[in-house]
């Protein structure tokens, strides 16, 4: 056992054997190929661009760690990754943290990886050839690592939530009050790093309280471990409304949801309470009544036009005016969403506008083409929809469902794996407008492992039928040498199928 599960729990002689406990540890061969394929693809990247990337506002992170060091919470980044580019900043200067932060990247990203590998053992058992090609898988297909290359959160709230889901099996055996509470740590850093998680402050304590719920105490002990992060994240709130006046996380929050009604033309400007507000609205929306433009138009409205307090407003008078509509709205949106790209896609970002389009639409992925631009191999081929990654959960949640069924055990530990793609997908959609493959990256690993569950149940229900038809065979052949009768093989063959 590691220091860390010696420290949160004890260690249970009569669970020796379990599967929890019991993990085995990632083969050197593949410890080696996982390194290697990561460094090729770091010297890549600074072979190609120099540095790693600050699209998709990565920039973003250097001017909120000026916002930190002046003692004010940013209104666009929360504070966790802000300050690990911070640090890198102050200690190497600006464009030496642009080259470290891609292997500081890639270091969350392999210890993601491996305890993704105790997670698939803690779900199916030990299958090592099963597992290392999901391993493999994750470090093979470009849209499961893209991000590392950014100065971007989503690398480390992916290694914060896999953290989070690998310690789930053993608190579930243990029930220790120490662990709890790292883990309630753990889920308000989780958050702190990416706000799209706010959901596992809700999900956690469930699953806990579900699955302990025989256990004496278990309430007032999933209450005391939720006092930290809801504090921590109460706290960081209340600066945000002392600071922004706004209850938000970041300002992403309303930007979407301007962008969301503009592109359903539910915002309208008699809709807005405010007259001067109204009048300054007036002209944008002269220029574009709504719908979806191939341009970025209300994203240049967003930074010419209005204040957060004014840009909340506005939302606010527009939701409260259009109730049935913004619903009909969200849900076309899911419907639009599955056949949007799993993965972050060049096309969904940056629309069909042919000054953009051009700079992306022969280029290969592996050649320069921006300063500060990123490798992304294969980007035109490698983009499943979303729906296949649903298909995937959905099919996950029967197999679970039925074993539950059979074995009369409830799956926690399963379930908190679907239940997490799920609420993620659900609270993208809703919130967010396009590029939803991108916003899914702390997730997307999590289709690997549902798919490691299903191959393994498959490869488990063939093995299973083989089996029966030996033993069908051997039995038959040795009741008709006993009775003296001849055999045929084929006859045998039909019995048996």
């Amino acid at each position: 056992m590691s220091l860390l599960t010696k420290f949160c729990y004890p260690y249970d002689p009569k669970a020796r054997n379990d599967r929890f406990y019991n993990l085995s540890p990632m083969p050197r061969w593949l410890w080696v190929t996982i390194i290697a394929i990561a460094t090729v693809l770091y010297i890549m990247q600074l072979a190609i661009f120099s540095k790693g990337s600050i699209l998709m506002d990565g920039y973003s992170y250097y001017n909120a760690w000026e916002t930190i060091k002046g003692g004010h919470t940013d209104y666009l980044r929360t504070p966790v990754y802000t300050i690990v580019v911070g640090a890198l900043y102050e200690i190497f200067g600006k464009q030496g943290s642009l080259i470290l932060i891609p292997a500081v990247n890639w270091v969350f990203y392999i210890v993601s990886i491996r305890l993704l590998w105790d997670i698939n053992q803690q779900l199916e058992g030990e299958k090592t050839a099963l597992n290392a090609t999901c391993m493999l898988t994750l470090m093979l297909i470009p849209g499961f690592w893209l991000l590392v290359n950014f100065s971007m959160a989503e690398v480390m709230a992916l290694m914060w939530l896999t953290m989070l889901l690998w310690l789930t099996p053993k608190l579930l055996i243990a029930w220790s009050q120490r662990l709890l509470y790292l883990c309630g740590g753990l889920i308000a850093v989780t958050v702190l790093t990416k706000p799209l998680l706010i959901f596992l402050v809700v999900l956690m304590p469930a699953l806990w309280i579900i699955a302990g719920w025989k256990r004496n105490g278990i309430l007032l002990s999933v209450t005391k471990a939720m006092i930290l992060p809801v504090t921590l994240l109460a706290g960081y709130l209340y600066c945000m409304v002392h600071t922004y006046e706004m209850p938000y996380f970041t300002i992403a929050n309303s930007y979407n949801t301007y962008i969301c009604l503009r592109n359903d033309s539910l915002l309208k400007p008699e809709d807005i309470k405010d007259e001067e507000l109204r009048e300054n609205f007036r002209q944008w929306y002269e220029l574009h009544p709504g719908g979806i433009t191939e341009t970025s138009e209300y994203w240049r409205e967003l930074r010419n036009g209005y204040c957060w307090q004014d840009l909340g407003r506005m939302c606010n008078d527009a939701i409260s005016s259009h109730p049935g509509e913004v619903a009909e709205a969200v849900l076309r949106r899911f419907g639009t969403s599955l056949t949007a790209s799993q993965f972050y896609n060049l096309k969904e970002d940056l629309g069909s506008a042919p000054a953009r389009m051009a700079i992306y639409r022969d280029w290969n992925g592996l050649t320069h083409n921006h300063n500060d631009g990123f490798i992304y191999p294969l980007h035109n081929i490698l983009q499943p929809p979303i729906f296949i990654g649903l298909l995937l959960t959905l099919t996950y949640i029967i197999l679970w469902c039925r074993r539950w069924r059979r074995r009369h055990r409830f799956p926690a530990f399963a379930a908190l794996i679907a239940a997490v793609y799920v609420s993620a997908y659900l609270v993208t959609v809703t919130g967010s407008p396009d590029i939803w493959g991108r916003i899914l990256f702390p997730v997307n690993p999590l289709l690997a492992v549902m798919g490691v569950s299903l191959t393994a149940a498959v490869v488990r229900g063939c093995r299973k039928r083989y089996v029966n038809i030996y033993y069908n065979k051997s039995r038959l052949l040795r009741g008709a040498r006993a009775d003296g009768y001849l055999f045929s093989w084929a006859k045998l063959r039909n019995f048996a199928l």
